[in-house]
């Protein structure tokens, strides 16, 4: 009985680990926008394309059909899974970094208050990313559509409809914060473009992307 509570307390500690490890990534740099956006990911620090210790030897379990080289920071971790484990989210490796995100697009990573458009802290410290990554030379002269999407908790008018004004919000605070609004275009896909479409009510699938206009 002497043993117990050591042995609780290191079994929630590992448990927290875990959970802490599991979630999307709170931020991406702007030179990672870059280079996700301008497929030239020249700029990008050697320490982000190297393999973590705690994602090698991960595979996919049962992959899904949306997993690409081109997928975003939050897909690729939301598909990576570690063997046996197949409920567990875990980190994607980045060793293909460089080659591997030159699809145009990426995840803001935006958050919102719960039920509205207003941008949370940590939303805008992101967007202030998007900002400086949006004055590289590389990304300067581009045009790009946010996009707004939804988990499909509610019916679809009232998605749609959030997801617009979600959108809409971006690009209100980055022209507030010196960024010409003619450079957007605003789209809102409220559930209807679900990173995981077998768990349509997944908060993987609420996000504000951004899309390089060809």
């Amino acid at each position: 009985m002497r043993h117990s509570f050591p042995i609780a307390f290191a079994t929630a500690l590992i448990a927290t680990s875990s959970v802490a490890q599991s979630g999307p990534p709170a931020q991406q740099s702007s030179e990672e926008l870059v280079c996700e956006l301008s497929g030239d990911c020249s700029e990008l620090p050697a320490e982000a394309t190297r393999d973590k210790p705690e994602s090698r030897g991960f595979s996919i379990a049962n992959p899904h059909p949306a997993a690409s080289p081109s997928s975003s920071p939050r897909q690729r971790q939301a598909l990576v899974r570690t063997p046996g484990r197949s409920a567990a989210v875990q980190p994607a490796s980045q060793s293909a970094t460089r080659q591997a995100i030159t699809s145009g697009r990426a995840d803001l990573m935006i958050s919102f208050v719960s039920g509205s458009a207003t941008l949370t802290g940590q939303a805008k410290a992101n967007a202030q990313q998007f900002i400086a990554a949006l004055a590289s030379p590389r990304l300067s002269n581009m045009r790009f559509t946010i996009e707004g999407h939804t988990d499909a908790v509610g019916n679809r008018a009232y998605n749609l409809d959030l997801s617009q004004r979600r959108a809409q919000a971006v690009v209100d605070y980055l022209d507030a914060n010196g960024v010409d609004r003619s450079r957007f275009e605003v789209r809102g896909y409220g559930f209807d473009r679900p990173i995981d479409p077998q768990n349509p009510r997944s908060a993987v699938n609420r996000r504000v992307e951004v899309v390089k206009v060809d």
